[in-house]
């Protein structure tokens, strides 16, 4: 596990890395947060039916119908679950995701961080990009394992370390990204932190591309660069769709022992 950002100060929920711009069209010192996370809906919906195709041969037709999602954002993909017949419950740091999200697709969602999810217990609970901005993965992960029913599934994905993407950008890999990432695991990193926690790997893989819009890889390559002229092409770009293959993200599915 590498720690790449400052403990005490990530654990601040006030801190003004998660406030109610984080998912707006930000380029503020650092760059932190989004390329307006709203316009993202059609790229990251597909990648999310992707990602859902993953985990529907995991599920029990008889007992896996509620999804809680922590750190939820917007809730595309907990719509897309519910379009699959899923009870789902949005949880996140941002009251304004939340808001959009009630608003918007009409789906129930909580204010808060890991510990303040409700108790539950659920069928299938996701951390989609967001283990990493845990300040304290291990309480992080008990405190889902606590709202999983038993044979519960887990599902993370997150940015692993060991791949060849991370070895060969080194320190400017995006998904480095302090302060808003706390730690990214190696692939052994994270089995033995779910295993320590009481859950039984199914599935643990390396995600080889993911869709993303026009303007969101160029915010990548800013921050990656630390290039504010690039940054500032990314806000003029379009939200087109491209394939970008870059074998830098792990999905992570297991079962509650």
């Amino acid at each position: 596990m590498l720690y790449i950002s400052d403990r005490k100060k990530a654990s601040n929920p006030d801190n003004e890395q998660y406030d109610n711009d984080y998912f707006k069209d930000t380029l503020k010192e650092g760059m932190s947060g989004y390329m307006d996370y709203a316009k993202q809906s059609r790229p990251l919906r597909m990648n999310f039916k992707n990602l859902i195709s993953r985990i529907y041969p995991h599920l029990s037709p008889d007992t896996s119908k509620s999804v809680l999602d922590v750190g939820c954002a917007y809730g595309f993909f907990l719509d897309e679950m519910r379009k699959i017949g899923m009870s789902v419950h949005g949880l996140d740091l941002s009251e304004n995701a939340i808001q959009w999200m009630e608003k918007e697709l009409g789906i129930k969602g909580t204010v808060g961080l890991s510990f303040d999810a409700p108790d539950g217990p659920f069928d299938i609970v996701t951390a989609i990009e967001v283990i990493e901005h845990a300040p304290d993965p291990h309480s992080f992960l008990d405190d889902l394992y606590k709202r999983l029913r038993k044979d519960g599934l887990l599902v993370i994905r997150t940015g692993a370390n060991d791949t060849t993407a991370a070895r060969l950008f080194g320190k400017r890999w995006w998904y480095l990204n302090p302060p808003d990432h706390c730690a990214i695991f190696s692939r052994f990193a994270l089995e033995k932190l779910i295993s320590d926690r009481g859950f039984a790997l199914l599935e643990h893989s390396i995600i080889p591309f993911d869709r993303v819009g026009l303007n969101n890889m160029f915010l990548k390559l800013a921050r990656m660069f630390e290039s504010e002229r690039l940054g500032r092409l990314a806000s003029k770009l379009p939200a087109l769709v491209v394939p970008v293959p870059h074998y830098s993200t792990q999905l992570l599915i297991a079962r509650k022992r």
